[in-house]
C-alpha cells in the first residue's frame, strides 16, 4: 500500500528533487543554501552518481578548464583537490586532475553534510507522478513493496539520469538522435559506417561466409534482422549510446585483487566472437592493450602521477577500438531509458556480467587469436582492494550515457554553441567540450562489420569554446507543466547533449536548478517568469558578484560601476572567451593605447585588483600572438605599483581572473586610485576585458 507523507506533521518540503546524481546533488545544494527545504530523493544509494560511484577521471582538459570550472564545478573539484598533495585547484588540474573514487565520494559528503535542509532518501526510485492541470502535485518513489508518496505546495526538479520524472508527467521528450533536419544539425542523426577493425575486413556471421547462419553478438540486427542499416545519413533514429562500468584498476602490489570470476553459468566466449576475429586479422595491432581499453591516469599509490611507461599505478578504465567494456547489446540499451527500476536492474547485471566475461575470456580462455603481449599487460592489473571495498572493487553505478530528454518551448541546438551566443546574460553554465559519443551500433555493410554513430569533435572551436548556457533548458513547455524543472535531460538537442553530458556541466546546470526552485519556492509563480537576472547574479558563473566590476567593452550590466579612460582605437572581441559584458578590447603590438579604469569604490578598504583578458586560442595553450610583457599600474591610496602580466596564459591560478595583488583603494565614484593597462612597448597584440576589485574583509 503507498503511504503519504502529510507534510504538515514531518518536514514541508518547498523543492522536491528526484534523481542525485551529479545533477541532483548540486540542486539539493543549491536550494538549501538558499534556505528552502529539501527532499532529495535517490534511486540507488550513490549519492553524487557518476563522479565517485563509476567514473573517476572527472572529464576535465588541463590546457582549458582553468577558465570553465566555475561555481558548483568549482567547489566541488577543489573539495577533491583539498585530499591531494597539491592543496589547490589550479595545481590540481594543472597536473592532470589525478583523482580516487573515495576522493569524489568524500567531497560529495562534506558538501552534503553542510546542509542541514535537506532530507536525503535513498533506494527510492520514482514510480509515478501526478498533475493536476500544469502543476505536478505529487511523486512516488521507493520500493514496490514500501512506496511513498511525497507533496509540496512548492516546486519539483527532474535530476534523472534517464529523465524519468518529465517522462512520467508526460511532458514533451526525445530520446536519442535526432535527424539532421529536426535543428539544422550537420552531424546529426545517422552517420556513415566506420572500419570496424582498421583496415581489417571482419566477417559478420557466426559461420563465417554464411549469412543464415545468422549473426555475431554485438551486431546490431536492425529493421531487416540482416543487421543492414537502411536509414538515410542524416535521418533521426531514436538510438542512444551504450552504456558500460567504468572500472578503476590497478597494478599496485599492494593493493591489487583479482578480477571477479563471472557467473560461469552465464559466461559465454561467443560473445567476444568479433574481438577474436580483429584480432587474428591484425595481432600486432592487439598486442597493445591501449587499443583494447582506454586508460586514464590517476596516479601513483600515493597519489601522485607515475614516471615512466604503463603500466600506470591507478588508472580508469573506458572503452576503446572495436569491441570493449561498452554493453554492445543495442536492444537492451534502448530499453534500459525507460525500463522499470527492476528491468534497469536486471539490465545492469547482464552489463556486468558481460563486462567480466571480456576480462576473463582475455585472461583464461586460452582463445589463441589473443596476442600473448595483451595478455601479459592485462595480467598486470586487477582491481583495487582501497577503493569500492563493499563492492568487491567493481564499480557499483551503471554509466549511463543518455536518457530521455526534455524538449522545451526553447531547445538549445547546436546553432548557439558560441562564445556571443547571445545569452550571456542569462548564463547559468559554460559549455566547454566537444561532442563525444561512443559507437551507437555495428552493423554489416558490404559483407563485413562496420561501427556507426562514433564521433568525438575534440577542441571546440575559438569561438565556440566557454560558451554561455541559459537558463531557459530547465524549462518545460509553459502548456504542458509550470512547476518544475529539469537539470539532468534538459533541453538540448542531442548534438548539444554530447557536449554538455559532462559532469562537470551538469553540475552547474544542477546548482543553478536548485537556486531557481528556491528563488520561486519565495517568490511563486510559473518556472517560465523566474526572475532570470536574480537567478544570474545568485549562481555568479563568471564571478562577479563579489567585485566591483569596470569592463572595457562598453555594457549595460556594468556601464554605472567606473570610469573607463581609453586612449586609442581599440577593437571590440566578442568571440574569444572569456569576457563579461559586450567583449574584450583589444589592440595591435607596441600602440601607444591604454585603458584608465576608476572604479565607483564606496568603502576606503584593502581591495584585490582582478584583471581578465582573452587568450588568443581562448584555449590557454599559449598564443604567441598576445603580449608576454603588458604593463600594469596600480596607483592605490600607498603609492605606485606596477605589475608585467603575460597574455598568452590567463587565469593565474585556476580561474579566468588574474589576480594583481592587494592594495588600498580610496573613497570615491570614481575613486582617485586607479588601474591603468598600457599597451606601449607591448610585444603582442593587448586583449583587455574588465578590472575588478573584490573587497578584503
Amino acid at each position: 500500500m503507498t503511504r503519504t507523507i502529510d507534510t504538515t506533521k514531518e518536514t514541508e518540503f518547498d523543492v522536491i528533487v528526484i534523481g542525485a546524481g551529479e545533477a541532483g546533488a548540486m540542486a539539493a545544494i543549491g536550494a538549501a543554501r538558499r534556505g528552502s527545504r529539501v527532499l532529495l530523493a535517490a534511486a540507488d544509494r550513490f549519492v553524487g552518481g557518476h563522479q565517485g560511484f563509476t567514473i573517476v577521471f572527472p572529464d576535465v582538459e588541463q590546457a582549458k578548464n582553468p577558465f570553465v570550472l566555475v561555481g558548483a564545478a568549482k567547489e566541488y573539484l577543489t573539495k577533491v583537490a583539498n585530499n591531494r598533495p597539491e592543496r589547490r585547484l589550479g595545481r590540481y588540474i594543472r597536473t592532470g586532475a589525478l583523482t580516487k573514487p573515495a576522493w569524489a565520494q568524500r567531497a560529495w559528503a562534506e558538501m552534503l553534510a553542510a546542509e542541514p535542509n535537506i532530507k536525503l532518501i535513498l533506494d527510492s526510485p520514482l514510480r509515478s507522478v501526478t498533475k493536476s492541470g500544469t502543476s505536478i502535485t505529487s511523486v512516488t518513489v521507493g520500493s514496490l513493496a514500501n512506496p511513498v508518496t511525497y507533496t509540496t505546495s512548492g516546486y519539483y526538479i527532474d535530476a534523472t539520469v534517464n529523465g524519468d520524472l518529465l517522462r512520467m508527467a508526460g511532458l514533451s521528450h526525445a530520446i536519442g538522435r535526432e535527424s539532421t533536419a529536426l535543428y539544422s544539425e550537420s552531424g546529426a542523426g545517422v552517420l556513415a559506417p566506420i572500419s570496424f577493425a582498421g583496415p581489417a575486413a571482419v566477417d559478420p556471421y557466426v559461420t563465417p561466409g554464411v549469412p543464415a547462419s545468422g549473426l555475431c553478438y554485438g551486431i546490431d540486427p536492425g529493421v531487416n534482422g540482416d543487421g543492414s542499416a537502411p536509414e538515410a545519413i542524416g535521418s533521426g533514429d531514436g538510438r542512444v549510446q551504450p552504456f558500460s562500468y567504468r572500472m578503476f584498476w590497478t597494478s599496485y602490489a599492494a593493493d591489487k585483487i583479482a578480477f571477479p570470476t563471472p557467473d560461469m553459468s552465464r559466461y559465454n566466449p561467443a560473445h567476444y566472437e568479433l574481438l577474436g576475429r580483429a584480432m587474428a586479422l591484425q595481432p600486432s595491432y592487439y598486442a597493445d592493450i591501449t587499443h583494447v581499453f582506454t586508460f586514464y591516469d590517476c596516479g601513483g599509490g600515493d597519489g601522485v602521477a607515475p614516471a615512466g611507461p604503463t603500466p600506470l599505478t591507478y588508472a580508469d578504465i573506458n572503452d576503446a577500438g572495436t569491441l570493449s567494456v561498452a554493453y554492445p547489446a543495442t536492444a537492451e540499451v534502448q530499453e534500459y531509458v525507460t525500463a522499470t527500476p527492476e528491468r534497469r536492474a536486471e539490465i545492469a547485471e547482464n552489463c556486468k556480467q558481460y563486462t567480466l566475461g571480456f576480462i576473463y575470456w582475455l585472461q583464461h580462455s586460452g582463445d589463441s587469436r589473443i596476442p600473448a603481449a595483451l595478455i601479459t599487460s592485462l595480467n598486470r592489473y586487477g582491481l583495487s582492494n582501497k577503493e569500492w571495498k563493499r563492492w568487491g572493487g567493481f564499480p557499483p553505478l551503471l554509466y549511463v550515457r543518455e536518457g530521455c530528454r526534455l524538449v522545451g518551448d526553447f531547445v538549445f541546438d547546436t546553432s548557439y554553441i558560441a562564445v556571443n551566443n547571445g545569452f550571456r546574460n542569462e548564463q547559468i553554465a559554460i559549455g566547454y567540450y566537444g561532442r563525444d559519443s561512443k559507437i551507437i551500433r555495428r552493423i554489416v555493410s558490404g559483407g563485413v562489420v562496420k561501427g556507426e554513430g562514433a564521433k568525438l569533435t575534440g577542441y571546440l572551436a575559438t569561438n565556440e569554446f566557454g560558451f554561455p548556457i541559459p537558463a531557459k533548458i530547465m524549462f518545460p513547455k509553459v502548456a504542458e507543466c509550470t512547476n518544475m524543472l529539469v537539470v539532468g535531460q534538459p533541453s538540448l538537442s542531442r548534438e548539444v547533449w554530447l557536449s554538455l553530458r559532462m559532469s562537470m556541466t551538469l553540475m552547474e546546470i544542477g546548482y543553478a536548478g536548485g537556486v531557481a526552485a528556491a528563488q520561486l519556492a519565495e517568490n511563486g509563480g510559473n518556472v517560465q517568469d523566474i526572475d532570470v537576472p536574480e537567478l544570474v547574479k545568485t549562481v555568479d558563473v563568471m564571478e562577479t558578484a563579489d567585485k566591483i566590476i569596470l569592463t572595457a567593452g562598453s555594457d549595460s550590466y556594468f556601464q554605472n560601476q567606473g570610469t573607463d579612460t581609453v586612449v586609442g582605437t581599440w577593437t571590440l572581441e566578442s568571440n574569444r572567451y572569456p569576457y563579461v559584458g559586450q567583449g574584450a578590447k583589444t589592440i595591435a603590438a607596441g600602440s601607444t593605447a591604454s585603458h584608465t579604469f576608476a572604479l565607483n569604490v564606496w568603502k576606503t578598504a584593502a581591495y584585490e585588483v582582478c584583471f581578465m583578458y582573452t587568450p588568443a586560442d581562448s584555449i590557454g595553450n599559449g598564443d604567441v600572438g598576445r603580449a608576454t610583457n603588458l604593463s600594469v599600474t596600480i596607483n592605490h591610496a600607498d603609492g605606485v605599483a606596477t605589475r608585467t602580466v603575460n597574455q598568452q596564459y590567463p587565469g593565474g591560478h585556476g580561474g579566468f581572473w588574474e589576480s594583481l595583488g592587494i592594495f588600498t583603494f580610496r573613497y570615491g565614484a570614481p575613486s582617485p586610485d586607479t588601474v591603468v593597462i598600457n599597451a606601449a612597448g607591448s610585444n603582442g597584440i593587448v586583449s583587455v576585458a574588465a578590472i575588478g576589485l573584490r573587497l578584503i574583509e
